[in-house]
C-alpha cells in the first residue's frame, strides 16, 4: 500500500475556557483510497472536531495532518485553502444549500472558488447531478426538493471537483429509512482506489456498511475493521 491519502498524527485539539475543553487527545488515523470509514462515538466525544481537522477546516493544537504526504502545518493560509478546496469534499447533515440558487448553480459553487471557466463549471455540475440521479432536477429550487433529494444535491456539490477525500458529518441524520438506504448506497458507490469516504455517524446501519470503524472516546481514536 502506498502513501495514505490523509494522515492524522498525534493530534490534540484544545479549546480555551474556562473550562478548557480537550476535544482530541493524541489522535492518530490513516485514510487510504478504496475505503469507507465510519467515525463513531458518543455526542461530544470529538468526532466532528476530528472531521474538521481532517478537512483542514480547523488546525490541531499539537500534532500534524499530512495530505498526500504534505505536512499541512508548513503551508500558508492560502495554500491550505487551496489544498482543502481541491482535496476534500464536505457533506453535512443540514445540507447547507443556497436557497436562492437553483440546483445546478448550488453544485457549481466549489468550482467558482477554483476560478474554473463557466462552461466547465456547468459541464461538471451536470455530470455530478447525473451521477447522483438528479439531472432532471437541475433547474429546481432547493425549496421544492425532498430531504433525500437535497442530500443528493449536497453530495453532487461535494463531488463536483472530484476530491480524493469525501467527508460526511451525519449525512443520514435528517433522513427516513428509505432515503438513508439510498444515500448509503450512493456513498458506498463513490468509494474507489482514487477516493476514500469518511462518515461521522450514530447510525448502526451506516456503521454496518463501512469497511472500518474508528471509535472516538474522550478525544482518543481506536480503529477496527467492520464485522
Amino acid at each position: 500500500m502506498g502513501e495514505p491519502f490523509l494522515s492524522v498524527v498525534g493530534v490534540s485539539r484544545t479549546f480555551p475556557g474556562p473550562p478548557q475543553v480537550h476535544a482530541l487527545r493524541d489522535a492518530n488515523l490513516d485514510l487510504n483510497g478504496g475505503e469507507l470509514v465510519a467515525v463513531v462515538g458518543a455526542s461530544g466525544s470529538g468526532k466532528s472536531t476530528l472531521l474538521n481537522i481532517m478537512g483542514l477546516l480547523d488546525t490541531p493544537t499539537t500534532g500534524l495532518v499530512r495530505f498526500n504526504g504534505v505536512d499541512t502545518a508548513d503551508l500558508r493560509e492560502r495554500e491550505r485553502d487551496g489544498l482543502r478546496s481541491r482535496g476534500s469534499g464536505f457533506v453535512f447533515q443540514a445540507f447547507h444549500l443556497v436557497r436562492h440558487l437553483d440546483v445546478v448553480h448550488n453544485v457549481m459553487l466549489p468550482l467558482v472558488h477554483q476560478h474554473a471557466a463557466r462552461a466547465t463549471r456547468r459541464e461538471r455540475a451536470e455530470a455530478a447531478l447525473t451521477r447522483v440521479g438528479l439531472a432532471h432536477r437541475q433547474h429546481a429550487s432547493p425549496r421544492t426538493l425532498s430531504g433525500g433529494e437535497q442530500q443528493r444535491v449536497a453530495i453532487a456539490r461535494a463531488l463536483v471537483h472530484d476530491p480524493p477525500v469525501l467527508l460526511c458529518d451525519e449525512p443520514t441524520g435528517n433522513l427516513d429509512s428509505e432515503n438513508t438506504d439510498a444515500i448509503l448506497e450512493l456513498l458506498r458507490g463513490l468509494v474507489s482506489v482514487t477516493r476514500a469516504v469518511v462518515i461521522v455517524t450514530h447510525d448502526q446501519q451506516v456503521q454496518d456498511c463501512a469497511d472500518r470503524r474508528v471509535e472516538v472516546r474522550d478525544g482518543r481514536c481506536g480503529s477496527r475493521g467492520a464485522t
